[in-house]
């Protein structure tokens, strides 16, 4: 997949089927519509793309509850990629974005700029100043401009519409059952290692450490789970902090290598218990000592 940072790089020129979203988590709602993009695209032979934004629209708009991600962009970009997405371009969301009006965006973006021959969007796609446009608009414009809109319908389980909200909601909860039903997967958070104090290896429980400032955590504590490097699952307790950095240290049961500034995807299986805190470095280890244990053991039970 090619990342493009802005509309002029793009430059073959050359029709695209496209989709416009922020897409956050890529939840079973955001990959009906991606899956149809690709598929319809690799279809007529066109080659498939995806509007997106480097942080959340609602960060700009001063909404502090839109501040936090599900997961971060890298992250996003990844699942684009292995959904079979050509093109991406990931846009940040500044005032010119924001001040541009919806028959300026389709007449200079998409039918002037990217040449767009089919749009697949959400049936709740709101767009341009004040979020004054919407699929009607578009249809609209697309025959005057010659671009067909297909709206996708909304993901529903049950009675309940799969939403980055309601995820965002479910991780506070700590429900990764449920998570993983909106998702159509584990629920997991990829980043990179960075050095820490090296505190940890003084109670003889090594961790990696990985920051997520933009991103929602679930509730601080213990969890059990698996830390993916490369094509590999370890084993792994989660040590999750949200105050005063936004932290995960991730103890990986039987790995010795250093991994300092690799990839590393944090995956959620079971919360153990909440934070303590210990009042000596002695009781710390004890029950770190535990719960390496508890995690060892249910992993294996669910193996």
């Amino acid at each position: 997949m090619k990342l493009f940072n802005n509309f002029d790089e793009y430059t073959k020129r050359k029709p695209l089927f496209l989709t416009i979203g922020f897409f956050d988590g890529v939840h079973l709602g955001h990959q009906k519509i991606l899956k149809t993009l690709v598929k319809k695209a690799k279809a007529e032979r066109y080659p498939s793309a995806v509007i997106t934004f480097s942080f959340h629209p609602l960060k700009l708009l001063s909404y502090s509850h839109g501040k936090l991600l599900v997961m971060p962009l890298e992250q996003k970009l990844h699942y684009f990629e292995r959904l079979g997405v050509d093109y991406a371009f990931v846009l940040d969301f500044n005032k010119h974005i924001v001040e541009m009006q919806d028959k300026d965006f389709i007449e200079k973006i998409l039918a002037k700029k990217l040449k767009v021959e089919k749009l697949y969007i959400g049936e709740d796609f709101r767009f341009g100043k004040s979020r004054r446009g919407d699929i009607k608009l578009l249809k609209k414009e697309g025959k005057k401009f010659g671009f067909s809109v297909i709206a996708v319908s909304l993901m529903k389980i049950g009675s309940e519409t799969v939403s980055s909200t309601k995820i965002r909601g479910l991780i506070t909860e700590g429900n990764f059952e449920r998570i993983e039903k909106f998702l159509g997967r584990k629920y997991s958070l990829l980043g990179k290692v960075t050095e820490g104090k090296g505190i940890s290896k003084d109670i003889k429980f090594p961790t990696a450490n990985i920051h997520f400032d933009e991103v929602f955590l679930p509730p601080e504590g213990i969890y059990a789970g698996w830390a993916k490097i490369g094509k590999k699952n370890y084993k792994s307790a989660f040590f999750v902090t949200t105050e005063p950095k936004r932290l995960i240290e991730a103890h990986i049961i039987g790995l010795k290598k250093n991994i300092y500034h690799k990839q590393v995807e944090i995956i959620f299986f079971k919360k153990l218990r909440s934070r303590i805190v210990f009042k000596t470095r002695q009781e710390a280890q004890k029950q770190i000592a535990e719960d390496v244990e508890k995690v060892g053991e249910m992993l294996e039970e669910n193996e």
